[in-house]
C-alpha cells in the first residue's frame, strides 16, 4: 500500500499517452476515415476520434484530450459496437483499449513528453501512481478471466488452438504432421497456466521482470501467428503500468541524454 501511495514520476503515463493513439489509429483509422460513410453520425465520430487522438499524441491539453478520446471509444465500443453499427468495435481487444484510455485520463499523462510540458517548462509533477496501477489491475483481470474462460476440455485438449491455426493459416482442414495434435494440447495448457501466473505473479517484485519478458514473447508469438488485432501490442504497452515509474524515468532519460 505504501508503494501504491508514494508519488512517482509521470514518465510511464507519458509513454502510454503516446502509444495508445498509435494503437487506435491502427485499430480504427481506416474504418473511421470521413469518406467511408457520408453520414452525420460517422463524420461526427470521425472528427471526434481524429482530433482527440492527435491532441493526445502531441500532449496538447493532454488530460482533456485523453478524456475525450476515452469518451469516443466508450461510445463506439459499448453503443455502436453492440447495436449493429460496426460489430468489430465491440470486441474484447477494443474494449481493453477503451478502458485503458479511460484510466489513463486520470493520470498525469502530459506532465512529460508533451507540448503541455514544452509550453509550461516547470518541474513535472510527481503524483500518486494509482491510475497506472489500476491499468495493471485491469490487465491482470483480463489475464485471469481469459485463463478462466479457457479452462475447459475443448481448449485444454488443443481442439480450439487447432481450429484457430486452421482458420488463420490454411482456411480449411489440413493434414497435420504426426504429433501436432499433442503439440497443440501442450501449448494450450501452457497458455492457460501462464495466463494465471501472469495475472498474479507480476505483482511479486522478484517475479515481475522475468514474467513480463516472457509475456512480451508470448504476445509477439500470438501477434505473428494468430489474428489478435491490436490486443498483443496493447498488452505489451500496458506492461509499463507494472513497472517502478522512477526506474522508467531514469531509463527514458538515459536514452534521451546518451552521448553522441
Amino acid at each position: 500500500m505504501t508503494a501504491l501511495l508514494r508519488p512517482t514520476s509521470p514518465a510511464g503515463a507519458g509513454l502510454l499517452r503516446i502509444a495508445i493513439p498509435l494503437l487506435l489509429w491502427s485499430e480504427y483509422g481506416s474504418s473511421l476515415l470521413p469518406f467511408r460513410r457520408l453520414e452525420t453520425t460517422h463524420v461526427t465520430l470521425s472528427t471526434w476520434f481524429f482530433v482527440s487522438t492527435a491532441f493526445m499524441l502531441l500532449g496538447l491539453y493532454g488530460r482533456v484530450a485523453t478524456a475525450a478520446c476515452a469518451a469516443v471509444q466508450l461510445v463506439m465500443v459499448f453503443y455502436f459496437g453492440r447495436n449493429g453499427y460496426d460489430e468489430s468495435w465491440g470486441h474484447h481487444h477494443t474494449t481493453l483499449l477503451a478502458l485503458v484510455t479511460t484510466l489513463l485520463a486520470a493520470a498525469p499523462n502530459s506532465a512529460t513528453l508533451s507540448l503541455d510540458r514544452w509550453f509550461e517548462p516547470r518541474s513535472p509533477s510527481r503524483e500518486r501512481p494509482i491510475p497506472l496501477r489500476l491499468i495493471g489491475v485491469q490487465l491482470s483481470t483480463v489475464y485471469f478471466w481469459g485463463a478462466f474462460d479457457k479452462s475447459h476440455q475443448t481448449f485444454l485438449d488443443g481442439t480450439r488452438l487447432t481450429q484457430l491455426f486452421i482458420e488463420g493459416w490454411w482456411g480449411s482442414a489440413y493434414p497435420f504432421p504426426p504429433g501436432m495434435t499433442a503439440v497443440f494440447a501442450v501449448g494450450a495448457v501452457g497458455v492457460v497456466v501462464f495466463e494465471y501466473l501472469l495475472a498474479f505473479g507480476v505483482w511479486v517484485p522478484r517475479l515481475r521482470r522475468p514474467l513480463l519478458l516472457a509475456g512480451v514473447l508470448m504476445h509477439l508469438l500470438f501477434y505473428l501467428t494468430l489474428p489478435v488485432g491490436t490486443f498483443s501490442l496493447t498488452c505489451i504497452c500496458c506492461y509499463l503500468a507494472y513497472l517502478d515509474q522512477d526506474e522508467v524515468d531514469r531509463a527514458l532519460w538515459r536514452f534521451a541524454s546518451a552521448d553522441r
